[in-house]
């Protein structure tokens, strides 16, 4: 999990981050939930949090999070569990995003 400042939500590179293990559904570093919307050419987008058999198993929603709105963008296309790919971002009550989670699936 990684923290961005508000002050820098325009940057591009702000969105840039790498777990302490340096990898992650066996992909390395960088990740960037950015670069991954853009790099879907057809996407949906649905209330319901990322489901897909390709994703581990989630492990349960921060206490902080469990409360939020969400709003999951997933890729029409994905060829394999590889090529998957989630975005949810949280809402708050006053609209704003306060939190968004990259999910990308396992071979």
């Amino acid at each position: 999990m990684a923290t961005l400042d508000p002050a820098a939500a325009a940057d591009p590179e702000a969105w840039v981050m790498c777990p302490p293990s340096g990898y992650h559904a066996g992909f390395g570093c960088p990740f960037s939930a950015l670069a991954t919307l853009a790099r879907m050419p057809w996407a949906v987008v649905r209330s319901a949090p990322p489901d897909s058999p390709c994703l581990p198993a989630a492990a349960p929603l921060p206490a902080e999070r469990s409360e939020l709105s969400s709003v999951t963008v997933v890729s029409r296309e994905a060829g394999t569990c590889l090529d998957y790919a989630a975005v949810q971002v949280f809402i708050d009550a006053s609209s704003r995003i306060v939190a968004v989670d990259l999910s990308v699936g396992e071979p």
